[in-house]
């Protein structure tokens, strides 16, 4: 059974505490740890259901799976089965988990089931090894970091003593003595059910920033080539522009088209005239959606602020104007070209969020590519995968009626 009480930190109690920490003759040892922890359970909270949370938690270099089930809660006061064994994956984990101790038969049919990420932990631990009185060994650890889910991620810091070894009534008197000296405030909730609070958390949202290109503008580029020589033409030429470095650099806005074109030549000599060719009708090929007018109208007349974020060069700009008559509804945005950044680097999301005075926390960002929207996430704005109007119109709708309706 693990047994510990855990506090929520303010700064006068901190302070207090380190000063005691510091004199305490008794303390043998201090550490610190990051710890990442994720999150599981089955699609019908099976775990859960089971009063139970299950983890993979990086210590450092150390990976261990967790599987822990509340017995008694009372207060800052809570008592846990609790058992553990190192591992580098979740499978790995389930099956040496009953060797720890766990169930064995919960442990098999976790095994078979579809498990799913539902919160997550980053925080700093350090911890310290404590003996009062020699009477029982505690870990003292004060925690400061992030939980949450869903890409909502909240911040947060805590005091944790969890009895190592020895007398649990002279190690639950001491806690009651911290407690009233240092005037604690206990924090009934584990950070798992922290978590999936903030998971659940919807953020109010006053902008909505999107990507251009294969969002509001179709560039159906390999399609082009197919048609204008064939597939295998095609399959060649596209596999060495789309997404190549020289690609980015255009995007960028540090490299003339001429210099681009050539190194797209040199890498792919036979095909130099076809390259050329593409290049001067590139313009043919962005088509501006059909629904992106309406969507940015219907968005405004909601009361959002919409902006464009999008790796888009001077060249392509030039060269087909009317896709982007869209942006004329906008209330601004950013092409990569003319700051001399492209997505995903972070300087970017901080370019539109400094020259509009965005708040990330009140931004939801919508682009095709995965590296551009974990990046926007990362940075703090709110972000959405977009895989197609039909898909994704509704849900990102959704979400939003569901962000405004929480903090009505």
């Amino acid at each position: 059974m693990e047994q510990e009480f855990k506090w929520n930190i303010n700064s006068a109690s901190l302070t207090a505490l380190a000063k005691h920490l510091h004199e305490m003759p008794e303390r043998i040892a201090r550490d610190s740890l990051h710890m990442q922890a994720i999150y599981y359970d089955t699609a019908n909270d099976a775990v859960r259901t089971n009063g139970a949370a299950l983890r993979i938690r990086r210590e450092n270099d150390r990976s261990v799976c967790c599987m822990k089930k509340t017995v008694v809660r009372e207060g800052a006061k809570a008592i846990r089965e609790e058992y553990e064994t190192e591992a580098d994956t979740l499978k790995e984990g389930l099956e040496k988990l009953p060797e720890a101790g766990a169930p064995k038969d919960f442990c098999i049919f976790l095994q078979q089931q579809n498990l799913v990420e539902i919160a997550r932990t980053d925080f700093i631990r350090n911890c310290y090894l404590i003996a009062p009185d020699n009477a029982f060994t505690a870990e003292f650890a004060i925690d400061v970091g992030k939980l949450g889910g869903n890409g909502n991620m909240v911040h947060f810091e805590e005091i944790e003593l969890e009895l190592k070894d020895g007398d649990a009534a002279a190690f639950e008197a001491y806690a009651q003595m911290l407690e009233q000296k240092f005037a604690l405030t206990p924090q009934c909730d584990s950070k798992l059910g922290r978590a999936l609070a903030a998971a659940r958390r919807r953020p109010l949202i006053r902008n909505v920033i999107f990507d251009i290109g294969l969002v509001l503008v179709q560039f159906e580029l390999l399609e082009y080539i197919k048609n204008r020589y064939n597939q295998e033409i095609a399959d060649k030429t596209a596999k060495a522009l789309w997404g190549s470095a020289a690609w980015d650099e255009l995007d960028r806005g540090v490299l003339s088209i001429e210099e681009v074109i050539e190194l797209f030549v040199n890498c792919l000599p036979e095909c130099g005239d076809e390259i050329r060719d593409i290049f001067a009708h590139m313009g043919d090929i962005p088509v501006q959606m059909p629904y992106a007018v309406s969507w940015i109208r219907e968005l405004k007349q909601k009361g959002y602020r919409v902006y464009y974020l999008s790796n888009y060069s001077v060249y392509l700009r030039n060269a087909c104007p009317e896709a982007l008559t869209f942006t004329e509804e906008m209330d601004g945005g950013i092409f990569s070209c003319d700051v001399r950044l492209i997505k995903p680097e972070p300087a970017i999301y901080q370019a539109i969020c400094d020259k509009y005075n965005l708040v990330p926390d009140e931004c939801v960002f919508i682009d095709d590519n995965r590296r551009n929207i974990e990046a926007a996430a990362a940075f703090g704005i709110h972000a959405i995968q977009f895989t197609s109007y039909d898909e994704k119109y509704e849900e990102i709708m959704r979400y939003l009626d569901e962000c405004r309706q929480q903090h009505n």
